[in-house]
């Protein structure tokens, strides 16, 4: 018998930005995604036009970018519908006047000249605008919508040390908000414990401590053939610094970050010792696999590893610089749903076994009667009521969709997800469960 495939070509979009300042046409862009992991940019004509060919049929997340090519931009969104009934679909993506935030940047009372200023809308997409400070540290932010936002200042490299500093803002109308580059640091040495001679290329990670309300931040360094590490210009308040080498024992500890030279010659002594070993294949090949990403948490919860493991032809290898003890393990790659082992000793006696399938999808969109402020805020769970970390950095299972400009849908994709039963728990109080098959898209509808 023959074997006939069919290939739908997909519709067209076709539409206009508007709203734009004349000179910020120029180089503007609208990027188009939606099902079957489709992705698509394009950019505006000079008329404001733009088209997109070869869209599936389903919702498609729209986002325009533009900015004036001196470092102040903004972006909109839109959601449509694509369907194979409409082979081309009109459509128009607005950026409103909206909000405009204003404020200074300073360092130690002074301007803070040229320092990068973005406000981002949380829960991801969304309005977004990005400028720069002038020569008197101010700075203006304009067609912003109402809602939640991360604003973050990042200090020009040449004079600032690649200082930051983030605080979130709830936007109801326009506003001000100043912003102070903090200048506590926190440094010291990384030795042997056994012969005191210094580390180099050992790994020092420095996260802040995640209050209620708080934005969670990190910063790595390594240190230097001395053993030496530093980090500058970062905010008075507590830490949990985490140093690891290869071959040894990791060094967690607390403390509170002082501008007063009291953390800055910390003394830091690793133990020699061996982590977990693991062996990771493909279950649905067989193959082994050549690298994965890991991430361990221990009995607190606190991450005490995050990276990628290589392996050896046989998919062999070791996460590095973890104590005595049990630990939850999670493991993924590229394009793999996440696999995850509750309980896992250190040191290990034999390499874990961990087995990856590429799992399914969850299409989840959001009605109106989910959103709190045009955010559906949840958690992800297991039918066990066990949060699913659906990337390494999601291992509460915490989830976030923003609402379209309408305020009435939104949408997003989970993909990679290990085949099961999921409980999707609201934060306003709704529940909803579905299953996830292997290789499958699974619709949750939310009201």
């Amino acid at each position: 018998n023959d074997l006939v495939l069919s290939l739908s070509s997909g519709s067209t979009v076709q539409g206009t930005v508007s709203g734009l300042p004349d000179g910020w046409r120029t180089g503007a862009t609208v990027t188009a995604s939606g099902v079957e992991s489709f992705f698509a940019t394009t950019k505006v004509g000079a008329d404001g036009s733009f088209q997109v060919t070869g869209v599936p049929a389903g919702p498609v997340t729209l986002r325009a970018q533009a900015g004036d090519g001196l470092g102040t931009s903004r972006s909109a969104t839109k959601q449509v519908n694509a369907s194979d009934d409409v082979p081309v679909l009109q459509t128009e993506i607005v950026f409103d006047v909206g909000f405009t935030l204003t404020g200074h940047v300073t360092r130690a009372g002074q301007a803070a000249p040229n320092a990068m200023v973005v406000a981002s809308l949380q829960g991801g997409g969304g309005r977004q605008a990005t400028t720069r400070t002038d020569d008197g540290g101010s700075y203006t932010l304009q067609g912003l919508q109402e809602g939640s936002y991360v604003v973050t200042a990042m200090a020009d490299p040449l004079s600032g040390g690649g200082s930051q500093v983030r605080q979130t803002i709830s936007l109801t109308n326009d506003q001000n908000l100043d912003l102070n580059f903090p200048t506590a640091k926190v440094a010291g040495t990384v030795t042997d414990a056994d012969t005191k001679q210094p580390l180099s290329e050992a790994t020092v990670a420095l996260a802040s401590d995640s209050g209620p309300g708080s934005v969670p931040t990190q910063r790595v360094a390594t240190t230097d053939s001395n053993g030496h590490f530093q980090f500058t210009d970062i905010l008075p308040q507590a830490y949990t610094l985490n140093a690891q080498k290869a071959d040894y024992q990791f060094d967690k500890r607390s403390l509170t970050a002082s501008d007063d030279g009291s953390t800055e010659s910390l003394s830091i002594e690793l133990v020699r010792g061996q982590g977990i070993g693991i062996q990771a294949r493909d279950a649905i090949y067989g193959v082994p696999m050549r690298s994965v990403s890991a991430r361990v948490l221990d009995g607190n919860r606190s991450a005490v590893f995050m990276g990628t493991i290589s392996l050896d032809t046989t998919g062999v290898g070791e996460i590095p610089s973890l104590k005595p003890g049990t630990y939850s393990l999670f493991v993924n790659a590229s394009g793999y749903a996440t696999v995850v082992l509750a309980s896992v000793s250190a040191p290990s006696q034999q390499p874990v076994q961990v087995s990856l399938t590429p799992g399914g999808s969850a299409d989840i969109s959001v009605g109106p009667r989910s959103f709190s402020n045009r955010i559906m805020r949840g958690t992800l769970k297991t039918a066990t009521g066990i949060p699913y970390p659906y990337t390494l950095f999601a291992t509460d299972g915490r989830i976030a969709i923003t609402s379209d400009a309408s305020g009435q849908t939104g949408f997003r994709r989970l993909t990679n997800l290990a085949p099961g039963g999921y409980i999707l728990a609201l934060d306003n109080g709704g529940v909803t469960t579905f299953n996830i098959a292997e290789g499958a898209i699974t619709p949750v509808p939310l009201p």
